[in-house]
This record gives structure tokens, sequence and C-alpha cells, in this order.
């Protein structure tokens, strides 16, 4: 089948590192896996409102995403970086 949740729903609910239901991923596993390569998951954050450049193509997913919180982010530098800001102002 091509739906991957209609046999493994199991798995989807149980993933905790990090937990995909909280996070609302999708139950579509290969926006993110392939059947070829199941860890090392990737995910197109340039199809976010937030594309990955410069500095930020190098921090690890859970230096902005923490406590595995990955929607509603802010995407202002302030959000992640007020005390530089503060430090500058």
């Amino acid at each position: 089948p091509m739906d991957c949740a209609s046999c493994h729903i199991n798995n989807y609910n149980n993933t905790k590192n990090p937990d995909h239901r909280a996070a609302g991923f999708p139950t579509n596993c290969a926006v993110c896996h392939t059947t070829s390569q199941w860890l090392g998951a990737k995910f197109d954050h340039s199809r976010t409102a937030f594309p990955l450049t410069g500095f930020h193509v190098s921090v690890s997913c859970q230096q902005c995403h923490i406590n595995g919180k990955f929607a509603g982010l802010g995407t202002a530098c302030a959000n992640c970086h007020l005390a530089n800001y503060n430090n500058t102002t």
C-alpha cells in the first residue's frame, strides 16, 4: 500500500524522538523517510516558512525545535537571538 499509516500507525504514534504525533508530522512517512534509509530522516526545510540559509543550515534540529516543538515557531531573528539583539540596542 502507498499509505504507510494504514499499516504502521502504531509505529507513528509511538515514535518519541521526535514525537511525531505531538509535533503534528504528516502520516505520509515518505515526506522524511525512504524505504532504503529509515534512520537519518531528511526534512526539506525549504518548503517551510523558514528556509535554512547561512549558519542555520549547520544547526541541529533540537537547537531550534526545543522540547520537540515543530509548529508555530516565530521566524524573526529576535525569537531565538534575543540576548544578542538586546546587547546591540
